[in-house]
């Protein structure tokens, strides 16, 4: 793997600073990244479904309107 030779300055400064392997850090690295992409996908995914249902949820909290009037 080539890094570009300022990345790898960054890289070797925070390998000598944390104490840990250049692997280490790298595999480190890679997981926070694809954790935030699948993070981001669900958050497209759940922007998605809530504007699919939009529609329907307005829907259904007008049918029920009627109960926010009624006395207990």
């Amino acid at each position: 793997m080539e890094f570009p030779p300022a990345l790898y300055r960054i890289t070797e400064e925070a390998v000598r600073e944390w104490g840990i392997t250049r692997s280490a850090l790298v595999r480190s690295a890679v997981e926070r990244y694809v954790k935030e992409l699948k993070r981001q996908r669900l958050e497209r995914e759940l922007a998605a479904g809530y504007a699919a249902n939009a529609a329907l949820d307005r829907q259904i909290c007008g049918d029920f309107s009627y109960v926010d009037a009624e006395k207990i």
